[in-house]
């Protein structure tokens, strides 16, 4: 996948319409899909997010985190199972609770905030 992703973007300029095809399909299908998912959470009570398309923006840049510039730089490989689950677990916990330490006020132990994510119908 990393080598379609260079290749649309080493082409963008010759060929925008590719470019803005790979986007609807791929990453913004994921964004505007986890913004509903954050608005039906927000209609439910069970969030309360100002903009769902910027907040659902900001936890997909999260779960690419500096891996996919390090694999793309070729600093690196692709990350292990055990990396993801660990990059994945931080991710979802900061973006549910921010950095102040809620998972513990909210009596939900770090790394099972995940379990508390809308499911997506």
């Amino acid at each position: 996948m990393l080598g379609v992703y260079r290749a649309t973007v080493s082409e963008a300029q010759r060929f925008p319409d590719l470019a803005r095809i790979f986007y609807e399909r791929g990453p913004g299908r994921a964004e505007s899909l986890l913004a509903e998912v954050l608005e039906a959470a927000n209609q439910k009570g069970e969030a309360r997010i100002a903009d769902c398309t910027i907040a659902a923006s900001h936890f997909i840049g999260m779960f690419r985190d500096n891996f996919h510039l390090r694999m793309l730089l070729g600093l690196t490989c692709a990350p292990d199972s055990k990396q993801v689950e660990k990059a994945v677990i931080s991710a979802v916990d900061i973006f549910l609770f921010g950095i102040s330490g809620s998972p513990k006020q909210s009596k939900i132990p770090p790394g099972r905030a995940n379990k508390r994510l809308p499911r997506h119908k």
